[in-house]
């Protein structure tokens, strides 16, 4: 196994992952806060979780 350090465009792309679900948590808490209806936000938010992990699993 490599480091990941040793590709640049690899660690730049886990890199811009790691920030946009690290939004897409606080985007998720904020929903479930202003909805109020908790089963509909979880519903929803599981969707787009698997939704969100098989667009990454296409990109790698």
């Amino acid at each position: 196994m490599r480091d990941p350090k040793s590709h640049p465009e690899f660690f730049k792309r886990f890199e811009n992952l790691s920030i946009f679900s690290f939004y897409y948590t606080i985007s998720e808490t904020l929903m479930k806060c202003w909805w109020g209806n908790k089963s509909f936000a979880v519903d929803r938010t599981k969707r787009e979780k698997q939704d969100l992990i098989n667009v990454t699993l296409k990109n790698f």
